[in-house]
């Protein structure tokens, strides 16, 4: 009977051992995105890994800044703001009433093209 609770025992505890470096392995990140579970490091490419690198690709102006550096290129009335691939596309008025399209990369900033149109 004792030899049985000894061979159970020990099992238990073999097999705890071989789950508790893959469970401790794991880590808790607390950043502006909230609270979540980071995976192990070193162990290759996984989803988490492509995410991260996708954000910090993704990472660049909004429309708020996109809004502001229009206004800089010569806008006076913005009356629309929108995205389109890695460009934002800003239309409104110039200061003398004419119609004017600013595209700036979504990435740096960079004003691409300014097109005033005659009414």
């Amino acid at each position: 009977m004792r030899l049985r609770i000894l061979l159970a025992t020990t099992l238990f505890a073999s097999a705890l051992i071989g789950v508790v470096p893959a469970v401790s392995a794991q880590g808790v990140m607390i950043d502006e995105g909230g609270v979540r579970v980071v995976p192990p490091q070193g162990r290759g490419y996984d989803r988490y890994d492509r995410q991260d690198r996708q954000d910090s690709y993704d990472r660049g102006i909004g429309p708020r800044d996109a809004r502001r550096i229009a206004r800089g290129a010569g806008m006076a009335d913005v009356n629309s703001v929108g995205r389109r691939g890695r460009a934002w596309i800003v239309d409104g008025e110039d200061y003398r009433g004419r119609d004017i399209r600013v595209t700036i990369s979504a990435r740096s900033g960079e004003v691409m093209d300014v097109q005033r149109y005659r009414r």
